[in-house]
Formats: structure tokens, sequence, C-alpha cells
């Protein structure tokens, strides 16, 4: 263990071959939301979060061609240096199948906690009558979505630690779709979670970034 002059959040984020991987975008939060941090890995694969308050902690890591990856549970406290190394792994490559689909309308929205505050990479599911789309928010719980113009699908909202809130969504409304989801507890999350990326086809329901 490394002493610090305050609380701190450090590791190191590699490849499943052990290559550094630089440029990962990394948010660490308090377990039941709040504010959230963000900084990104150096050419070496390595970063760092200093003078963080004592409290449980997640630490989230992004980058384009790999999966996500959540460590949860890190217990900050004192003067501590907390390790919290990462191994990403690449996404799978998949087929993109386009099923038949209703007139669609594109509708961003945001997942916030109860205190407003974004909830970074909260995990969002919508059911049509043909298929299923999931997608996570970015690092500020934002999201764009495609929901039929002419009815409603069922659109849920979810996150490590809270309580999951559902929305019959329609494109007939021009308003940003907001999910606030109440901290649920930690007790039985697991330490770590990897969050496959999934399907990026160009007809996807959900809009993802870069495209």
């Amino acid at each position: 263990m490394v002493v610090a002059q305050s609380p701190s959040i450090a590791g190191h984020i590699v490849d499943s071959s052990g290559q550094p991987v630089p440029g990962v975008s990394i948010t660490v939060m308090e377990a039941t939301g709040g504010i959230a941090r963000h900084g990104t890995s150096a050419g070496n694969g390595d970063y760092r979060f200093d003078a963080l308050p004592d409290g449980t902690y997640r630490v989230d890591f992004e980058v384009a061609g790999f999966d996500l990856f959540r460590w949860n549970n890190l217990l900050v406290k004192g003067t501590a240096t907390v390790n919290a190394d990462a191994t990403l792994s690449i996404s799978a490559i998949c087929e993109c199948v386009s099923p038949p689909r209703p007139r669609l309308g594109e509708r961003v929205g945001q997942v916030v906690d109860e205190s407003g505050r974004p909830l970074p990479y909260a995990r969002l599911e919508i059911v049509s009558p043909t298929s299923r789309g999931v997608a996570r928010a970015d690092g500020e719980g934002r999201f764009r979505v495609r929901v039929p113009i002419d009815g409603t699908w069922p659109l849920t909202a979810s996150d490590s630690g809270f309580r999951p809130v559902r929305q019959d969504v329609s494109g007939t409304v021009a308003g940003p779709i907001m999910f606030t989801l109440s901290h649920a507890g930690v007790t039985n999350l697991p330490d770590s979670e990897r969050f496959a990326r999934g399907c990026r086809c160009p007809d996807d329901l959900f809009v993802h970034p870069g495209r």
C-alpha cells in the first residue's frame, strides 16, 4: 500500500495481452451517486485521482473498441491509495440484422440520481414488437434512442446499486426523456463488472456516439 497525502484511487490499465491502454476515459463516483470525476489514462496506461472524500466508490473504464469495465465497492479512507488496476477486453464483432420497424423518431435523454447528477454509463433497454435494444449511456448519463412515432415502446433505465425505472416512450413527444434512479444499496454488488459493448449497427434503436 502506498501512503499519500489524501485519499486516492490509482491504477494501471492493460488489454488482455498485457499491453498498456492509453486514452481510456475513467469515471470515479461515490457508490450512492453524486459528483463524478473524470480523467484519462496516460500513455503508459496509468491513472490517478487524488483528494477524494472518504467513502465507497465505483470506477468505470471506457474506450472505443473495448467493453466497458467497472470496479465496485472501493473503500477510500484516511490517507491510503486504493489500487484499482483494470484489464480491458476487446469488444466482440457481430453481424447486423435489420428487422422491419414502424416509423421512428429520435429522442434524447439522460439518467440521473436523486440529487439530479448524471449516472455515468447507466444501462438502457428498449423492447419493440420485433427486437430488443440494449445500450449504455455516456459518461454524463446521456443517450439517444429511436422510438415509434405512432405508439409507445417500454424503455427501462438501470444501474449497479440503483433501482430500475421504466417509461413508455413515443417519438411524437419532442422533449428529453429523463430517468431518476434511487440508490438501492451495494450489499449484493460484485466487486467488478464487464459490460459487453454489443452491436453498433446503422439502424440500431440506440444512436451511439460518433455516428
